[in-house]
Order: C-alpha cells, then structure tokens, then sequence
C-alpha cells in the first residue's frame, strides 16, 4: 500500500510540475493571472486529497481482507479432540500384541494400483514377524562428543552416518517399551557390522514382542517363527520356516537357495535346517 502511494504521489507531482511549466511558457494575454494563481492553488489541495483518498481506499481493503478471513475460518468445521480422556485405552495396551488384517489394500497413491491386495492373515503375539544407547552401541559414540547428549542432530540426521540413525530408531523403541515393533527395510542400506549389530539387539532387548521385519535380505529375517510371502500384492505363502523349506516348490525355498548360489555360502542354510530348534521369529518375505 505505501509503494502504491509513493508511485501515485510522484505522478501527480510530475503532473502538477508540468502544468506550472506550461502555465509560466504560455503568451501573455492567453489566461488571467488570478485564474492561473487559484488553479495552481487548488492543484495543490486536489493532489493532497487524492493522495489521502487513495490511502484510505487500500486501507479499508486491507481491512475488509481481515473480515474474510474471520468469515472463512469461522466456516471451518470443528476437528475432534486428539486424546478423548474418557475412552483410553489402559498403560499397557496393547499387553499381547497381536496384529490382525482383514481384507488389506494398500497403494502409494489414489491413481495408482493397489500393491498389497486382500491381504488376510494373523500375526500371533509376541512373536517376531520378518517381511522378507548402550545396549544399541551408542554409549561410547556419544560419550566421546563434546555436548555428549545434548549433542546436535541435524534434519534428517545428516551429520550421523546411516548405520548410527538406524541405532537411534532402535534405541526409541527400547526406551519406549512398545508391544510391537515394525522395521521396514532397517538393514537395506548399513553395512554386514552394523546390521550385525542390529540383529543382535533384536535378539536380546525385545523378547516376548511382536516384531514385524520387512526386509529383502534373507540372513536378516531368517530367524523368525513364520514367513508371510507376498506376490503381486498377495499372499502366496504363510507357513513356519522349516515347512516350506521341505517344499522345494516354494518361494521362500527358492529364495534360499538363488541367496545361497549367489554368496557362494550354505552357512545360510545350515541356519535355517537347525530353526526347528532356536524358534526366535515370525518373517514375511516381500
């Protein structure tokens, strides 16, 4: 609003300037001096009204602008509570953990095609699910910055390697103690130690929990009770590890057996013959 009165000041100025100039040039005898003397008199007072009625119209727009938003946000529907104190569930909800879906259908967008497809199934609680600060090895790491745990986080965690973001995830889950935990792809991009180290705190801090693993390499949830296979969206597969390895036929066989020829390892499989005995899990390869 100022800029646009500076700018309409300046042209009635330059206005008012020409006509003086055009008034002092004009031959004598053409206008009467008084005439002359009360037109320049009551340009003067005309270009300070205009400037004044000019302010005052951008004012009461601005004005009435804040009247629409009042209408406007008094339209908006009213959003419900996000705790409702009467219908809380108890402390240790939920005490079990068992997840159950019916009929599941998931897509990345509204456009696009579903990518999980009916999806019906029971995870058992307590139980670990794979699909396909000390005690997560941090204590030394902080211990050894400056702040120690007022150490400085970036966004996104960028001043801490991939490895030790994905310690600190673990490490919220400890301290918050949740029936279940769900790890979407927790070891796709950390190194064979760090995902050592990993497994190893899953092992240890969170027995007696409902683990979801969603993973694409083997060795990490080939510990688990069950494996849930998925293909094209659906599932193709539920059973214990140990039964479908006896079906070669069967995805997760098959999927052993291409990870074995292509580590050039069968320590892998060696893992999975002895599972009858070391019943540790519950996986679901994508």
């Amino acid at each position: 609003m100022e800029w646009l009165s500076f700018r309409l000041n300046e042209l009635s100025n330059f206005v008012f300037a020409f006509s003086l100039v055009l008034l002092v040039t004009l031959p004598e005898g053409i206008i009467n001096p008084s005439i002359a003397g009360l037109a320049v008199a009551y340009g003067i007072s005309l270009n300070i009204q205009q400037a004044a009625v000019i302010w005052n119209i951008c004012n009461a727009e601005n004005k009435m602008i804040w009247v629409e938003r009042i209408l406007q946000y008094s339209n908006i529907a009213s959003k419900p509570p996000l705790v409702i104190e009467d219908c809380r569930p108890p402390n240790n909800w939920p005490e079990i953990g068992t997840i159950c879906f019916r009929n599941l259908q998931v897509r990345y967008a509204e456009h696009l095609p579903s990518v999980l497809k009916n999806i019906t199934c029971t995870f058992p609680g307590r139980t670990k699910v794979g699909v396909a600060l000390d005690k997560c090895q941090l204590g030394d790491l902080v211990r050894a910055k400056e702040e120690k745990l007022e150490s400085t986080v970036a966004d996104d965690g960028e001043n801490w390697s991939l490895g030790q973001r994905q310690l600190f995830c673990l490490g919220r889950a400890l301290l918050k103690r949740s029936s279940i935990l769900v790890l979407d792809e927790a070891m796709a991009s950390v190194d064979s130690a760090t995902d050592g180290v990993i497994q190893k705190i899953i092992t240890q801090e969170f027995k007696n929990r409902t683990i979801v693993t969603i993973a694409h390499r083997i060795h990490t949830v080939i510990d688990s009770d069950l494996v849930l296979v998925l293909s094209d969206g659906r599932i193709a597969e539920y059973d214990t590890p140990a039964k479908l390895l006896e079906r070669e036929d069967s995805f997760f066989s098959k999927l052993i057996k291409e990870y074995s020829m292509r580590s050039k390892s069968f320590n892998c499989l060696a893992k999975v013959q002895n599972l009858v005995l070391i019943p540790t899990g519950f996986v679901v390869v994508k």
